[in-house]
């Protein structure tokens, strides 16, 4: 049985209310018995270790995790590669834009974990090297319940949503309770349409101090 870090227990109850989640948590946990899954089975629910229920602010919605073992960790966008993603390259340009003296020294995202930046992948196994993968095997009602637990038991969060994949997830939120920031994905593929057009980590930061929130330090050292 899985069991989501101490200060997230609300949710974790609330989650293993639904029997389905129950059957999905052996189903996960047998898979990763019978194959190679991506991230480890100990950094499954590591975006909840690392960011603590009471000092959530930011929610960074991902897809799925990277599918090579040296990258995946648990946290949407973040490697522990020593060679960077080429989604996050795009990430750390758009940081650069705005805050062009910071540091960005590796690819391990845990400090902005730690600040309240939840790093959520809405899909958060997939088999090793073989993306896409895991859809449709549960993670999606899983993430729902995440979601609307998530918009019902907070207020003034900022919600980004990169990709059209995150922005089906917008209608889980109350736009008169929670910032929601979309629009492109920082993919490669995607990039160049749209996603450098917005100082994306400026704007966060900018409505949290509007919040009288600390702002993220988004510098990795």
């Amino acid at each position: 049985m899985y069991n989501l870090a101490n200060s997230w227990k609300s949710l974790d109850k609330f989650l293993k209310t639904d029997q389905e989640i129950l059957f999905f948590y052996e189903k996960i946990h047998n898979l990763y018995q019978q194959s190679s899954l991506v991230p480890a089975e100990k950094d499954l629910f590591s975006a909840f270790e690392l960011c603590d229920s009471d000092n959530l602010k930011v929610i960074i919605l991902g897809q799925e995790p990277y599918p090579k073992k040296r990258d995946a960790h648990g946290l949407a966008f973040s490697s522990n590669s020593e060679k960077i993603p080429s989604s996050l390259r795009n990430i750390y340009k758009s940081i650069k834009t705005s805050y062009p003296e910071i540091e960005l020294n590796h690819h391990n995202l845990s400090a902005w974990a730690k600040q309240g930046v939840l790093l959520l992948n809405t899909i958060l196994t997939i088999e090793e090297a073989k993306s896409s993968s895991h859809f449709n095997i549960g993670w999606e009602r899983w993430t729902d319940k995440v979601l609307r637990y998530l918009n019902d038991n907070y207020d003034n969060l900022i919600v980004v949503l990169w990709g059209n994949y995150s922005k089906k997830y917008e209608q889980h939120f109350d736009q008169n309770k929670h910032y929601i920031l979309s629009g492109f994905h920082p993919s490669p593929l995607s990039a160049r349409r749209g996603f450098f057009d917005y100082e994306w980590f400026l704007l966060i930061n900018q409505q949290l101090e509007k919040l009288n929130k600390t702002p993220i330090d988004w510098s990795i050292k």
